[in-house]
């Protein structure tokens, strides 16, 4: 029983109302536009209704409280929440509670929840909550304006639903189609388990068989990977002792390079020491050849100078020549004039003595007397002149002499010491001389340390050059090697998987494994049994899986000489294990198509099958007549162009493995890998050839590795020698 009703933000309900609904009639009355149907939808929409047109609107966001107009106006509300209350104290819904709450919620962005008591639930919930009840939004109990009128006009099958429903049992109906849709579910997984199975079961065999396979391998290649964990513990205690080996043999070489190593660097260090001192001898040879210079500079200012006191000697001794000549000749006039004086004198006397005498001759001798006088004067002056230069002659001929005596003395201690001089510089030249033939003995000593050295490191850097180079051609064969023997594993391994699947003859069923194995021991007419078709083509691996589907099935039937086997089955005096195809050579058969026709060979057409196959001797027509008129083209659309085209009465092989057979069958698809038979022994062929190439190429590199070992060897010696030779 509807209990209450509570409606938050649902159109003109802003805020919280609830309704409640007593027992008996409840009446809901007001003016046009007061929101009494407001409150009808309410209930429709919390019962699940998903029409918003139904709900008087255009999308379901028009159920939230948009707001009010004005300055006071309501802001819009950001969600919408109906809420109706049920009674369920006489439990009659599966809840252990006295009131049921059903909910719903939409916001803004168009998320919407469905709620049972505040628990999240689904919409189907609660369509299965009131369905049977008479409660929902197109029950009969919600009766809305114009519902009535429909439901008047409305079809027997519409008024069918309201009465199931009003029966309660709209319900059960609910249920049983959905039962219904279970179980057409289950019924259509049944068909897919059952197609699964059938699948399944077509590959149970095959797969039982690579189970085992499977099983021995992996005790093949746990036995593998034993042997090889062996082989790698004896390889790696053999290399490990060849390390040890290798480190002590590096060990002492390093203890020899660093004693060469010092060695040089004593060398080295008396190489310089010898430059330094050739630097210092040079450089007391250029003091030496400067003060040298010097000297013969000096020498030549010395000579010079004695050259100009030689001049300035001779001059002096010219000039005193001159003096003493001219004092000669003074002393002479001197001594004239002091005879003349004394004859002067003694006359004075005589005319003093005569004076009084000659008195009276006085005045006449007057003017003679006063001549007389002035010529004394004349005389005296003259005399005093004379002497005064014979004073000046005197002092200049004491200096000359002095200053010859002085030149003199330089003159010799110039002498003595250009002597000195000249002595020192022929012993400096001497030793310069000694110093030079010594500086350039070393000089080419050391050039000739230089030269060796260069040649040794040239020597030391070239057989460097050549180990690292060996080393790496070492590395590389080694790299190589191990590649190839690699590969060579894992083609062995391949090899001896299809060897097995060839001797065990898997994809062949096992009728054709009793011919084969009868034929094997020679028994009656099994002694015409050539093999099968397969065994009489031989094709490039390319090739062979398009070949294997050109053949088909026929890839395994029987060939024989004659007619006895088929003749004995028809006798039935052998009975075969299961289904044997069986061709005689006298009367071979064709795959179908025409073997005269041509197709245009282009970039549809890659060419006839028999251009990718040898047949082996003496069965080329027998494989001609079988494969004549197949040819190979490039896809499936092509080889429908080409029927378009007229080219009808050919079978065509797509590259992809499609078939199009000359009577109008199409056959497309994968084929299983078990019975590509020409495929199997096309890679057989190719693994053995490889095998065979890579083992000739693994014996010139074990001999390549050999010379290379010896080469590296003595490299090492040559280097080894030259350390030492350091």
């Amino acid at each position: 029983m509807l209990k209450a009703l509570e409606l938050v933000g649902f159109k003109s309900f802003a805020d919280r109302t609830r309704f409640d609904f007593p027992p008996g009639i409840t009446v809901v009355v007001g003016p046009n536009g007061s929101g009494k149907s407001n409150i009808v939808d309410g209930l429709k929409w919390v019962l699940g209704e998903q029409s918003a047109k139904s709900l008087r609107g255009k999308d379901m966001v028009d159920v939230i409280f948009k707001g009010s107009g004005g300055p006071q106006g309501r802001k819009p509300a950001n969600s919408a929440e109906a809420t109706i209350i049920l009674e369920n104290e006489d439990r009659r819904f599966p809840y252990d509670h006295d009131e049921i709450r059903v909910t719903r919620r939409v916001f803004r962005s168009g998320e919407s929840e469905y709620l049972i008591n505040n628990e999240l639930v689904r919409l189907r919930d609660i369509r299965d909550l009131f369905r049977g009840t008479g409660v929902g939004t197109d029950a009969y109990s919600l009766i809305e304006q114009g519902k009535v009128e429909r439901m008047l006009q409305s079809t027997s099958k519409d008024r069918r639903a309201i009465f199931e429903e009003a029966a309660g049992i709209s319900r059960f109906k609910a249920k049983s189609v959905e039962t219904q849709r279970r179980l057409a579910r289950v019924e259509q997984n049944l068909l897919r388990l059952a197609d699964i199975v059938e699948e399944v079961g077509s590959r149970y065999r095959s797969i039982k068989a690579q189970a085992s396979k499977a099983v021995r391998y992996r005790q093949a290649s746990t036995r593998l990977k034993l042997l090889r964990t062996h082989l790698a513990k004896v390889d790696y205690q053999f290399f490990q002792t060849r390390l040890e080996q290798l480190q002590i043999e590096g060990t002492s070489l390093q203890q020899a390079l660093a004693q060469v190593l010092s060695e040089a660097a004593q060398s080295q260090a008396a190489l310089q020491s010898i430059a330094e001192q050739g630097q210092q001898t040079q450089a007391k040879l250029d003091e030496n050849q400067r003060q040298f210079a010097d000297l013969r500079e000096q020498l030549a200012a010395l000579g010079s100078e004695f050259q100009e006191k030689q001049h300035r000697v001779l001059e002096l001794e010219q000039r005193l020549e001159r003096l003493q000549a001219q004092w000669e000749g003074g002393r002479q006039r001197r001594e004239q004039l002091a005879s003349e004086q004394t004859l002067l004198l003694k006359d004075v006397e005589l005319v003093e003595a005569n004076y009084y005498d000659l008195r009276t001759q006085l005045d006449s001798l007057h003017p003679k007397l006063v001549a007389l006088q002035h010529q004394r004067r004349e005389s005296e002056q003259q005399t005093g002149d004379l002497q005064t230069q014979m004073t000046a002659w005197q002092t200049e001929t004491n200096q000359a002499a002095s200053r010859l005596a002085a030149t003199r003395t330089e003159a010799s201690a110039l002498r003595d010491s250009l002597e000195k001089r000249t002595t020192l510089l022929a012993e400096y030249a001497q030793r310069l001389q000694s110093l030079g033939q010594q500086h350039d003995e070393w000089q080419q000593a050391a050039t000739e340390l230089n030269r060796q050295a260069e040649l040794k490191d040239s020597d030391l850097k070239r057989l460097g050059d050549s180990i690292a180079q060996t080393q790496a051609a070492v590395e590389h064969l080694r790299l190589e090697e191990g590649e190839l023997r690699s590969d060579q594993s894992g083609d062995q391994q391949r090899s001896a998987v299809i060897r097995e699947m060839e001797s065990q003859l898997e994809g062949v069923n096992s009728g054709v494994k009793q011919v084969l194995a009868a034929a094997k021991q020679g028994q009656g007419s099994y002694r015409e049994v050539v093999g099968l078709v397969a065994d009489l083509i031989q094709v490039e691996m390319q090739h062979a899986l398009l070949i294997d589907l050109a053949l088909g099935d026929v890839a395994q039937h029987v060939v024989l000489t004659g007619d006895g086997l088929i003749k004995a089955v028809a006798r039935q005096e052998l009975k075969l294990a299961g289904r044997v195809g069986l061709i005689a050579l006298a009367q071979p058969i064709s795959l179908g198509g025409n073997q005269q026709a041509r197709l245009p060979v282009g970039s549809q057409v890659i060419g006839p099958a028999m251009e990718f196959i040898q047949a082996k001797p003496n069965y080329q027509d027998f494989v001609e007549r079988l494969l004549g008129g197949t040819w190979i083209i490039a896809d499936l659309a092509s080889g429908l162009s080409l029927r378009e085209q007229g080219f009808s009465n050919v079978r065509l092989v797509t590259m992809a493995g499609e078939i199009l057979e000359p009577d109008g069958r199409v056959i497309v698809g994968a084929k299983s890998p078990n019975s590509n038979l020409v495929s199997r022994r096309s890679e057989l062929r190719l693994l053995e050839t490889q095998i065979v190439r890579r083992q000739e190429r693994l014996g010139q590199l074990a001999t390549e590795l050999e010379q290379l070992k010896r080469q590296l060897e003595n490299h090492r010696q040559s280097h080894q020698s030259l350390l030492m030779e350091q």
